[in-house]
């Protein structure tokens, strides 16, 4: 049987940095975790950009540790998801796994040693949320039980 390598390569989501630049992006997988040096509970969360173009589709990562001194990066993104009162006191982290999923945000892109650094949340504008195009499920799990969530709206 013969392979078409060349197609599957392209749409492989490869891991090399995106460029720096905005990026418009929906959570497609949250995940909570523990952060072995510190203890500290945190969420990790994967994005797919929807912008149409050479990058639609791509992954990328971000996490947010739940400590007082970066909770201003946590609001950032549910604000821009529009949850600007999300979360509240008494959540805890599976809560904010479960509300996480299906967010979609502008967020801004920087390069670092090859890889991407996410900050600058911002909401997405209604006549851009329009022509964004994301592909597949979105899945979100709650410490080893994963759920799979058919694709939402935007929320």
């Amino acid at each position: 049987m013969a392979y078409d390598f060349d197609t599957e390569r392209k749409k492989q989501n490869k891991f090399e940095a995106l460029p720096e630049g905005r990026y418009n992006v929906k959570a497609i997988k949250a995940e909570a975790k523990v952060v072995q040096a510190s203890g500290n509970e945190m969420m990790t969360v994967t994005f797919q950009v929807g912008d149409k173009g050479e990058y639609n589709g791509r992954r990328l990562f971000d996490n947010f540790v739940l400590k007082s001194t970066v909770f201003w990066k946590l609001f950032s993104f549910f604000d821009a998801g529009g949850k600007e009162d999300f979360p509240k006191n008494g959540d805890e982290l599976n809560d904010i796994v479960d509300a996480a999923v299906g967010l979609t945000a502008s967020v801004f892109v920087e390069v670092e040693e090859e890889r991407n650094r996410l900050s600058g949340y911002k909401p997405i504008p209604e006549d851009v949320k329009k022509d964004l195009e994301f592909d597949g499920d979105i899945e979100f799990s709650e410490g080893e039980n994963k759920k799979v969530v058919p694709d939402a709206s935007f929320q």
